[in-house]
């Protein structure tokens, strides 16, 4: 797990390519972070990247 909270943009993302070069086939990275353009960033990475699959994103709105 990546816990980024606190991290703007693009930090998250970066943070998560280096950490994927640390995984072997199959494994699962799961990131959390509360920078709100992550969302997107997520999204755009996974379409072009060729060694990436975004499984699923939740976001959590505050009060």
């Amino acid at each position: 797990m990546l816990d980024a909270p606190g991290l703007n943009c693009p930090m998250p993302l970066v943070n998560a390519r280096k950490e994927i070069r640390k995984l072997e086939l199959g494994d699962v990275l799961k990131v959390v972070t509360t920078d709100r353009g992550s969302v997107a960033d997520f999204q755009g990475w996974a379409k072009v990247a060729k060694n990436v699959e975004l499984i699923g994103q939740e976001t959590e709105s505050r009060r």
